[in-house]
């Protein structure tokens, strides 16, 4: 039983992905996150949180048995360009909720110019810092 390389490429990926998903279910269910400003987080009850983590085991074990039977290769991922893809995210998704951008959603109170604007702006200045602060920490 043999992959060529498409079929190869398309496996590991798809088995990362789920792996990365089984990590943050696995996370999630031990620590939840603390609650933010505009978040609120409602753990899952232990009892029903065991039972998941057993079917999170489950699908870690089968993915370990592919990895060997196919021998895919792991992929090193780099945290810095992973932030970096966050802030590039939350800077486009900052821009469409510039006062310009909201007026697509109705008339938009002029005084949102002075009260909204300059911190939006702010934000999208801090996600370019942040990418520019891991970009200076990248090997050339």
């Amino acid at each position: 039983m043999t992959l060529n390389s498409g079929q190869r490429t398309a496996l590991e990926i798809e088995l990362r992905l789920l792996e990365d998903d089984l990590r943050f279910i696995r996370d999630m269910i031990r620590k939840p996150p603390e609650s933010g400003l505009l978040t609120r987080y409602r753990p899952v009850d232990p009892v029903r949180g065991a039972k998941i983590e057993k079917y999170v085991d489950k699908m870690a074990a089968e993915i370990s048995v592919l990895v060997e039977a196919f021998r895919l290769q792991p992929q090193t991922e780099d945290v810095g360009r992973i932030i970096r893809a966050h802030m590039a995210s939350a800077w486009s998704e900052l821009h469409d909720t510039r006062v310009s951008k909201l007026k697509r959603y109705g008339p938009v109170d002029p005084g949102l110019e002075k009260t909204l604007e300059p911190h939006i702006l702010r934000l999208i200045q801090c996600t370019r810092r942040v990418e520019a602060l891991v970009q200076e920490g990248e090997p050339s």
